[in-house]
């Protein structure tokens, strides 16, 4: 008797193992329950011995849910779900790359959200958080405070951009066809001819989240020769808009328009030779069929591509400027970033200099704090200053940390972070402008304060 699944999920593997075991976690502990609803689908794309180990631990552990496919070199993405999409039993489906991952919630969330809408949509999605990046301004998430259905008509700049926060109708998708030529953009062709089938999709609350690890399933991405696969986005979007709608929908232009302003702020780093085989030979012909005000809108890149972009569609290229000016703004931040760190370094050997004068010591810092065992970070010059004048105090200074531990030569061991650093009691900070990074980096290291030599300097009396 063939199982009944609410939802099937379909991972590809390709070449990583990067958080694979997260992403299959993720779906075995949803609130829906994995074993009377949902089939798993892991797809290999010959990622290695110890992807199929992973997987192939799953399958045994889970026999009658997880259905495990090796492609044995067929490493394409879109290869990996049309394999997959042979074996989907669910009502509906998703689409994950390892290191992808849902919300515990998600699923129930959305099988409740597509029984209350009927047959008004035939796709759901949910916003996206970068693990690496929790206060990181996602573009295109919506925070909702509840569960919300969009008319693409009406709200055309709430696009989707990631095929892998979708969760979509079985039936549907199955009637859409891809091949494993269709290259990174075939997902967001996908989705996209889903969601045009009825201009309208469901947007789950801000309490369900797709997690995703940056590079992890970016659909926009640039790409050596890429400008064929672009071209075969907007043709196939396209087609879909005209055989719907009869025109090419704002929410279409507002796509492109992302799709492109995104691959063309990578392009102003780029020599005129490697714009051209990238995409160069088709960015004019799918600007001209944007209206310039929704490449004025586009919100994953800054106001300054949105106006080369613009200019661009016009027969103005000025990227070669751009270029030179953001390199010219990146050498002034550095510049910035030197004056201030020396500028700081200034204040606290000034501080030093006058606790001198008035007779005031460091060493009365430790003593009052019963600090004995000492180690510094930082041995440049303030970092030695520290070390001698510790040392004459009769202070035992137990090794100094520097990532030039090779070549600094201070009397004492000079180590990494990458060494085993032996207890101390307390260490003090001499890099005074990185401190807060500093600080963070040794507290899983070392169970002992971690202190600004700015703060020794201004807490003595």
């Amino acid at each position: 008797m063939e199982k009944y699944f609410t939802i099937s999920v379909i991972i590809s593997v390709l070449n990583t193992v990067r958080d694979l075991e997260d992403t299959i976690r993720s779906i075995l502990y949803q609130t829906m329950d994995f074993e009377q609803k949902i089939q798993l689908i892991i797809v290999n794309g010959s990622s290695g011995d110890i992807c199929e180990e992973v997987c192939k631990k799953y399958k045994a552990l889970y026999p009658e849910n997880i259905i495990y496919l090796c492609l044995d070199g067929q490493t394409g993405e879109n290869a990996g779900r049309i394999a997959g999409m042979k074996y989907a039993v669910g009502k509906y489906i998703t689409f994950l790359h390892a290191g992808s991952m849902w919300s515990l919630n998600a699923f129930e969330r959305a099988a409740d959200f597509f029984e209350t809408c009927g047959e008004d949509i035939d796709l759901v999605s949910a916003d996206t958080e970068l693990i690496e990046a929790v206060n990181e301004k996602i573009p295109f998430n919506q925070k909702l405070t509840e569960h919300k259905i969009i008319d693409i008509n009406e709200q055309y700049s709430d696009i989707l951009y990631r095929s892998s926060s979708c969760i979509m109708r079985t039936k549907t998708v199955q009637k859409y066809s891809w091949g494993e030529h269709q290259g990174r953009w075939g997902d967001l062709l996908l989705i996209h001819q889903v969601l045009l089938r009825r201009q309208k999709y469901g947007r789950l609350s801000a309490e369900v989240l797709h997690y995703c690890h940056k590079g992890v399933g970016q659909d926009a991405v640039l790409e050596p020769d890429c400008g064929g696969e672009l071209k075969e986005l907007s043709n196939g979007i396209y087609q879909e808009s005209m055989k719907r709608s009869g025109c090419i929908l704002p929410m279409v232009q507002y796509l492109l328009a992302c799709v492109l302003g995104e691959c063309f702020q990578q392009t102003t780093v780029l020599s005129g030779d490697e714009r051209q085989k990238c995409f160069d030979s088709v960015l004019t012909d799918l600007l001209l069929q944007i209206e310039d005000q929704y490449l004025l809108e586009t919100e994953n890149v800054d106001r300054v591509v949105q106006k080369v972009l613009a200019a661009y569609k016009h027969g103005v290229d000025i990227r070669d400027e751009i270029g030179w000016m953001r390199k010219m703004e990146r050498q002034y931040q550095d510049l910035c970033r030197y004056f201030d760190k020396t500028n700081r370094n200034y204040g606290v050997l000034k501080e030093w200099f006058l606790s001198h004068i008035q007779g005031k010591r460091v060493s009365d810092f430790f003593e009052r704090n019963h600090y004995q065992k000492i180690a510094v970070y930082g041995m440049a010059e303030l970092g030695q200053f520290l070390v001698l004048e510790l040392r004459d105090s009769g202070f035992d200074v137990k090794y100094g940390i520097d990532r030039r531990a090779g070549a600094i030569a201070a009397g004492i061991p000079v180590l990494t972070l990458e060494h085993e650093l032996p207890l101390v009691d307390v260490v003090i900070v001499t890099a005074v402008y990185f401190f807060n990074q500093i600080a963070d980096s040794l507290t899983d290291r070392l169970e002992c304060p971690v202190i600004s030599i700015e703060d020794v300097l201004y807490s003595i009396p």
